[in-house]
């Protein structure tokens, strides 16, 4: 596993539980993977859009673009900060938050110390809760039903609201439009296309040399 630049006010404190910290590491290094914001795209991609007159900004949250100090001007300071190395030189705050009564981890992932997107995960969320929260953004957001299984919610600067609730209740809060996306697509290509130049003179040299 490669090494993460960590800045964690939990590694100073003697009552701090090592498990937890590599809990946090081992969602930190899916994301140094390329392939799991791109995960993220095709999941969206395959949702039908249902677009929101509103912006999805409020008083309370960081908005898309919040510099790293700004968000912890709001939110206070993270449990764990990690800063990735590349490819993509990212950052992710990790929290956890009590929302209308709700225990959420939270996760702030930034580029270039901005915020692109933002996560909420409700652990061990029974329906009838999941039903009320997706009531109240279909509420927030729209003036119609929405099935969050087949659809998701688009602003009109690209932002989305994607809820998924395969294994935990998750809503995901992204900029769709934000050039890490793109470089995303270009890094895991680039590899595809070293692969494949690979494999070509390996197969050159077999056909010289037999």
């Amino acid at each position: 596993m490669s090494r993460l630049l960590i800045k964690d006010t939990y590694l100073q404190n003697r009552n701090y539980y090592p498990s937890r910290y590599f809990h946090y590491e081992r969602i930190a290094e899916s994301y140094k993977n390329p392939k799991t914001y791109i995960e993220l795209c095709k999941k969206s991609t395959q949702k039908n859009s249902i677009r929101t007159d509103k912006i999805m900004s409020s008083a309370s949250r960081p908005h898309f673009g919040n510099t790293e100090q700004e968000v912890k001007k709001i939110l206070g300071k993270p449990i764990i900060n990690f800063k990735q190395g590349l490819p993509l030189k990212t950052s992710i705050f990790f929290y956890k938050m009590l929302i209308g009564g709700f225990r959420v981890k939270c996760e702030f992932h930034f580029s270039e110390e901005k915020l692109f997107l933002y996560k909420y995960t409700f652990p061990h969320l029974p329906v009838p809760n999941q039903q009320e929260v997706q009531s109240i953004l279909q509420e927030k957001y729209l003036n119609q039903a929405i099935d969050f299984k087949s659809q998701k919610i688009i602003d009109s600067q690209g932002n989305v609201i994607l809820v998924e609730d395969s294994v935990e209740y998750e809503i995901y809060y992204f900029d769709s439009t934000h050039s890490l996306f793109h470089k995303a697509e270009i890094i895991i290509q680039n590899e595809i296309n070293k692969k494949e130049e690979q494999q070509r003179v390996k197969v050159k040299e077999l056909y010289d040399k037999l």
